[in-house]
C-alpha cells in the first residue's frame, strides 16, 4: 500500500460495496473523504476485473515515461528525417507527441532548422583546425550584492526595500569559444561597449595563444561594438577575419549560446556566492576545469586535448 493512499484495500472494497448497492459515486466520495475522480478509478479497477485484487496498488515500473523500445525511437528518428511533424509522427508510430518530442530532443532532430533537407542528416559544422574559427558574445547576468542574492539571502531576505533601492544592475559576460576545440574564455565587464569589446578580443588572442592556438576569424553578431573602429582596429592587427551572423538567426552563433547556458547552470548559479567579487574569483578555477578536465559530450573529448593541426 503507498505510503500516502488515502483509501487501504477495505476502503476501496467499501466505495465498489456501496457503489452496488446503488448509492451514487459522488455520494459515497463525500463519506469517505475522498475525490470523485478517486472513487471512480476505483470503480474502474473493479470492472476490469472483478474476481483479482482490484484493490492492490499497481506497480509504475512497465509504464515508465523514459523508457520506450529501441524499434519504436529508430522509427521516430527515421520519420524525422523525412521531416515529418510530432503530431504527425505520433499518429503513426502510436505514442504521445511529448514521447515524440522528447526523442527528438535527445538526439538533437527537435528542430527543422537542424537537419539537412535533402538528406535528412543532422547538419553539425565544425571547422577543421584550432583559431580557424572562434564564436564571441555577450550577455547580462544580474550582479550579485554583497551580502548575496536570492540563493544566499532566500526570497524574503533579499526582496527588502533595502534591496530594492540597491539597484545593483548587471554585470556583462564576454565569452568566446573555438570552434574545433570547444575551448572557451570568458570574462566579466561592466558594459559590451566597443572598447570593452575590444579589450576581451585581446585577452582572447592571448588566452588562446596559451594553448598554442592562433585565431585567424571570429564570428559575431551585428551589434555596433562589434562593427566599429575599435573592435576592427584590433583585429585588423592581429589580422583576424571578422564573420557576421545572419540578422535575426542567434543560432548561426549557437556555440557561444550553448556555453552562455553551460556558463550559467556551472559557474553562475552553482554556488551561493556572497558577493559579485566571491563569483568573480571563481571564473578562472571553472574556465580551468572546462578546458583541460571536462569531458565535452559533443566532441567526446576534453577540449585541450583536441589542439592540434594549426593553420599554417
Amino acid at each position: 500500500m503507498h505510503g500516502n493512499a488515502r483509501l487501504s484495500g477495505h476502503g476501496r472494497r467499501l466505495i465498489v460495496e456501496r457503489h452496488l448497492g446503488g448509492m451514487p459515486l459522488a455520494h459515497i466520495a463525500d463519506q469517505m473523504g475522498v475525490s470523485r475522480q478517486t472513487a471512480s478509478k476505483w470503480w474502474r479497477r473493479f470492472l476490469e476485473d472483478p474476481d483479482g485484487c482490484w484493490w492492490e496498488d499497481r506497480s509504475s515500473a512497465s509504464s515508465h515515461p523514459f523508457t520506450i523500445p529501441s524499434h519504436v525511437e529508430d522509427r521516430i528518428l527515421e520519420l524525422r528525417a523525412k521531416r515529418f511533424g510530432p503530431w504527425r509522427i505520433a499518429r503513426l508510430v502510436g505514442v504521445s507527441q511529448s514521447t515524440v518530442w522528447r526523442v527528438l530532443k535527445a538526439h538533437g532532430m527537435n528542430r527543422l532548422t537542424y537537419l539537412d533537407p535533402p538528406t535528412g542528416d543532422i547538419i553539425r559544422y565544425e571547422r577543421d583546425t584550432p583559431g580557424e574559427l572562434v564564436h564571441i558574445d555577450t550577455k547580462k547576468f544580474g550582479r550579485i550584492p554583497d551580502g548575496g542574492g536570492r540563493f544566499v539571502l532566500g526570497d524574503a531576505g533579499y526582496r527588502t526595500a533595502d534591496r530594492i533601492r540597491q539597484r545593483v544592475g548587471y554585470v556583462h559576460v564576454h565569452a568566446a569559444v573555438d570552434d574545433h576545440t570547444r575551448i572557451a574564455y570568458a570574462a566579466v565587464f561592466d558594459d559590451a561597449r566597443a572598447d570593452s569589446c575590444s579589450e576581451f578580443l585581446e585577452d582572447t588572442i592571448t588566452y588562446m595563444a596559451s594553448f598554442g592556438i592562433r585565431i585567424t576569424a571570429v564570428m559575431t553578431d551585428n551589434a555596433k561594438a562589434y562593427l566599429g573602429k575599435t573592435f576592427t582596429a584590433t583585429r585588423t592587427d592581429h589580422a583576424i577575419t571578422h564573420i557576421r551572423t545572419r540578422p535575426y538567426r542567434p543560432q548561426t552563433n549557437g556555440k557561444a549560446e550553448r556555453f552562455f547556458s553551460t556558463l550559467k547552470r556551472e559557474w553562475s548559479h552553482a554556488h551561493p556566492y556572497t558577493s559579485e567579487q566571491a563569483r568573480r574569483q571563481q571564473l578562472d578555477t571553472w574556465l580551468e576545469e572546462y578546458n583541460t578536465q571536462r569531458h565535452h559530450w559533443t566532441i567526446d573529448a576534453i577540449p585541450a586535448s583536441r589542439v592540434n593541426n594549426q593553420p599554417e
